[in-house]
């Protein structure tokens, strides 16, 4: 344990800074209920069962307190056949009837090892390319499958991945584009089909934030949304979005790079997505829904802010954004995919994935990337309610978090390039923390990460295992507790 005599090289207490927050935690306004199913990940086929049922996948997992995985992947499970009779129902995937590939059965032993729950996408492409009763057969028996036959108990089913769209599977047949109101209709007979094998389980429906004309590819997509939501309204459980909150790249598909501070400053398009689907769903549905995050990423593509510090902080601060905004689940994309070995400049050197796949990556295979860090971060110091305590145009993010034991957990981000002093009121006597930075201290577009004093590979990463417990520790003097948060970093930790 690091005591505050201990601290130069983790908490700069003399270290300038332009200002003093002043924070009162004695009176804490009652904040957000913390959703665990926020702390959601994507996982598909292609990630394979030894690799997905590997203890090491199974411990990094568990570190990050990952509780709801969606499965088979994305554009893929409107492709995917579960029975895999795809002589039935071909799919233009290649490989994915190979032994290898992470199946029913080994996707719920892994949910089962790892101590989480499931969210199964339903093949829709089956309803527009075979028929809806095609369709609702062979969802109903997947159903059956998983929470009869299993007994794996999986509430969560959504009915397609974006199924608005021109690039999915069976969006178009023949001159046919699917619409909103062919899938609402469709939509209930599959939900219907599903519910009559386990009449626990709830059915999630994809929708589109914008209520505008758009395209087939952008946009509100034809008006979906309104089309969409007076067929489904007394039958979906929940609603569907996705978000990568930018396409970095221009009209002439010249690559535009992503800086730290425009990342940060689309932090805001959570709170969009919530008023701009509650007021379509009110006008349309006559209610709101849950809402679901089911695919989410810091921008589309492999470009370098996908596997760099820049990330740590942005999920670290978009999860905290999904609570205060009562989003019940979200789901990062993903769990494995795979590196692009383009020039940084033209968009490359990163990856959706989470954890270094072994295909081209700099990184050992299994290498947790930056982004990792937020989810171990919420796991270890987020309880059961947060609370925003700065404004979100202020350059250091502070948010207090009640738990079940009666401690307060901190969480303090500094996205500016300025150090800065917190002093906090507390009646409470002790803070344990971690300090989480970039390598070198001070940067954002650096791959590695430092936990305390633990450094992550040299290549980039965030060093595993971790420390069981805080490993920094400072004591409060006169109800007072005052902390320099370095630029660009994260300090999170317990206060009892």
């Amino acid at each position: 344990m690091i005591t505050s005599l201990g601290l130069a090289a983790c908490l700069l207490l003399n270290q300038p800074s332009n200002s003093v927050l002043r924070l009162d935690l004695n009176r804490v306004p009652k904040g957000a209920a913390v959703q665990n199913l926020n702390y959601g990940m994507n996982t598909a086929w292609w990630a394979g069962k030894d690799w997905s049922l590997h203890p090491d996948q199974i411990a990094k997992s568990k570190a990050a307190g990952l509780s709801v995985w969606r499965f088979p992947g994305g554009s893929a499970s409107n492709e995917y056949v579960w029975n895999r009779k795809f002589d039935e129902f071909p799919t233009r995937i290649p490989g994915i009837l190979d032994p290898w590939t992470l199946d029913t059965d080994a996707f719920l032993k892994m949910i089962k090892a790892k101590g989480a729950t499931g969210l199964i996408t339903i093949n829709y492409g089956i309803a527009r390319q075979h028929g809806i009763e095609k369709a609702k057969k062979l969802a109903a028996e997947w159903v059956r499958k998983v929470n009869i036959e299993q007994k794996a108990n999986v509430r969560y089913w959504e009915i397609g991945n974006e199924v608005f769209a021109s690039w999915e599977a069976g969006f178009k047949v023949g001159e046919t584009v699917t619409t909103g109101e062919l899938y609402g209709a469709h939509f209930i007979e599959i939900a219907k089909a599903m519910k009559e094998v386990d009449p626990t389980i709830k059915v999630g429906a994809c929708i589109v934030p914008e209520d505008a004309k758009g395209t087939y590819t952008s946009g509100g997509y034809d008006f979906w949304t309104r089309r969409m939501l007076p067929v489904v309204k007394d039958h979906a459980d929940f609603m569907i979005v996705h978000d990568y909150f930018a396409w970095p790249y221009d009209a002439k598909e010249k690559f535009i790079p992503q800086t730290p501070e425009m990342c940060f400053a689309r932090l805001k398009r959570i709170s969009e997505i919530r008023r701009l689907v509650d007021t379509a769903c009110r006008k349309y549905a006559g209610k709101t829904y849950p809402i679901a995050l089911t695919e989410f990423n810091i921008v589309l593509g492999n470009s370098g802010p996908t596997v760099e510090f820049t990330n740590t902080a942005f999920t670290t601060l978009l999860l905290c954004e999904l609570h205060e905004q009562g989003f019940f689940m979200a789901n990062y994309w993903d769990w494995k995919n795979g590196w692009d070995n383009k020039p940084r400049e033209e968009g490359g050197q990163g990856e959706h994935g989470i954890l270094a796949s072994g295909r081209e990556s700099p990184m050992p295979e299994g290498t947790p990337y930056a982004p990792y860090a937020a989810y171990v971060l919420h796991q270890r110091f987020i309880g059961e309610r947060l609370t925003r305590l700065t404004r979100r145009d202020d350059s250091v993010q502070v948010f207090v978090s009640e738990r079940s034991d009666g401690s307060q957990g901190l969480l303090l981000v500094n996205i500016g390039g300025v150090a800065k002093q917190v002093a906090f009121r507390t009646n409470r006597k002790q803070f344990h923390f971690d300090e989480v930075t970039g390598s070198p201290p001070n940067t954002w577009e650096t791959r590695r990460v430092v936990w305390n004093r633990h450094r992550g590979h040299p290549m980039g990463g965030v060093p595993f295992p971790l420390p069981d417990e805080p490993e920094q520790s400072l004591g409060t003097k006169g109800g007072r507790l005052s902390i320099t948060v370095r630029p660009r970093s994260i300090i999170a930790g317990v206060l009892r």
